[in-house]
């Protein structure tokens, strides 16, 4: 007796689960106050966009510069020395002749007209170094004016 009943008990729980594809299925994950969970209605494509990094782009995974660099290399120094080229041609009036790195320190030579004396290669160098760390703060910025 106590077999059938246990066996009539699990028959009668079994066959009161609704089917997932059930019109009323998605309804169970909805409280009736208005709260639920956030990734319900939300397509699966756009969960990409909520990961904190974007590894393909390493401008955008080194946003801190206390970071440690998760992907040390040419493509780092490649981007950093794209960022610190547009720069130096958008704030001044000088082209960035080579940037090179070594170590911890970035290299730049910017080239100015010859009129300039060398007080003002200094106030421009000086000038162009804040605005290099402003922007790149994980290097030294050693700067020289030609």
């Amino acid at each position: 007796m106590r077999r059938i009943w246990l066996l009539g008990m699990i028959f009668l729980l079994s066959a009161c689960s609704l089917a997932p594809d059930h019109p009323s299925y998605r309804q169970q994950s909805e409280d009736k106050n208005g709260a639920r969970l956030m990734t319900d209605g939300r397509p699966k494509i756009d969960a990409d966009r909520d990961l904190y990094n974007n590894f393909d782009d390493p401008e955008n995974v080194r946003q801190n510069p206390n970071f440690i660099s998760l992907t040390e290399g040419s493509e780092n120094q490649r981007a950093d020395t794209r960022k610190a080229a547009q720069l130096i041609e958008r704030y001044t009036d000088y082209h960035a002749d080579s940037i090179w790195f070594h170590g911890g320190n970035m290299y730049v030579t910017v080239d100015a007209p010859e009129e300039l004396s060398d007080e003002e290669r200094q106030r421009e160098a000086q000038r162009i170094d804040k605005l290099l760390t402003k922007a790149i703060p994980t290097y030294e910025i050693i700067v020289r004016v030609n």
